[in-house]
């Protein structure tokens, strides 16, 4: 009996010697391997060098690279004067709407009243007169017998007419005379020792106010006389009076009374506003 192992075996041989050749073919390809290494490191570089070579810029794209334009400033005047000096014709430019888009701190509040009077000092109001002041003992004598004064629109507004008549027609139509003088008379104060018909023509006169204006002085004397009804009797007197620097005053007197009347007058006129009054001599 012959002795046979798997070797023996065609079919197995077969197998064996497969093996074999792999590994044989494997040795070569080791052995070859830094031939393919070097191979493909040198097709590398030689793909780099072709791409660097026609990337790289020729002479002329140096040259114009190197000729790069320089700015400069203009050599000409910045400013040009203009042909027509007085510029574009622009309308409306003189209207108030553009008065409202000031500066704030330009705006001004419209005062449309007039002025607060201001009281002027005596020494200015009654500078260049020869006037003597009552002393103030007189005053009080004086005042001490005087009661208020009433005004004229109080007797107006107390009056009540009497009751009306039937009459005839004809005679309806007319007022009676006496009812018209009741209404319009105007009695003077009570209660003061001078009375309208006691006053005595003088040469004296009493001194109230000095305005600016002469117009204005008659339309003051009417005020005073409404409220001071010791003064119903005077007749206005304006004189102008040149202060110099101080510009021209008209001053506003009543009279002419004696020397004594004038200073219950303006005791009387005192009472209600001092230092309102002063007697002027002739």
């Amino acid at each position: 009996m012959q002795n046979r192992d798997s070797f023996d075996d065609p079919e197995s041989a077969g197998i064996f010697t497969n093996i074999v050749r792999t590994l044989d073919v494997r040795h070569h390809f080791e052995a070859r391997r830094p031939l393919w290494a070097g191979g493909l490191v040198v097709a590398t570089v030689a793909v780099l060098g072709a791409v660097l070579f026609y990337t790289y810029p020729r002479e002329a794209a140096q040259q114009e690279l190197a000729a790069a334009p320089i700015i400069r400033a203009d050599a000409g005047p910045i400013k040009i004067a203009p042909d027509d000096p007085g510029g574009m014709d622009i309308p409306h430019r003189q209207s108030v709407v553009f008065d409202a888009l000031g500066a704030p701190g330009e705006r001004r509040v419209e005062n449309l009243l007039p002025d607060a009077e201001e009281p002027l000092p005596r020494e200015e109001l009654f500078a260049g007169l020869k006037t003597e002041i009552a002393p103030e003992d007189a005053i009080e004598d004086v005042t001490a017998g005087v009661t208020a004064e009433p005004e004229t629109f109080d007797e107006v507004a107390s009056y009540t007419p009497p009751a009306e008549t039937p009459a005839p027609v004809a005679k309806a139509v007319e007022p009676t005379p006496v009812e018209a003088k009741t209404v319009a008379k105007t009695e003077p104060a009570a209660g003061l020792n001078l009375a309208a018909k006691e006053v005595v023509k003088g040469t004296h006169f009493v001194q109230l106010a000095s305005v600016k204006d002469e117009a204005a002085a008659k339309a003051e004397w009417k005020k005073m006389q409404a409220a001071h009804g010791v003064l119903a009797p005077l007749t206005l007197r304006v004189q102008r009076a040149d202060l110099g620097e101080r510009g021209t005053f008209y001053r506003i007197q009543g009279g002419p009374v004696a020397e004594a009347d004038a200073r219950e007058i303006c005791k009387a006129v005192e009472s209600k506003k001092p230092g309102g009054c002063l007697v002027v001599k002739p």
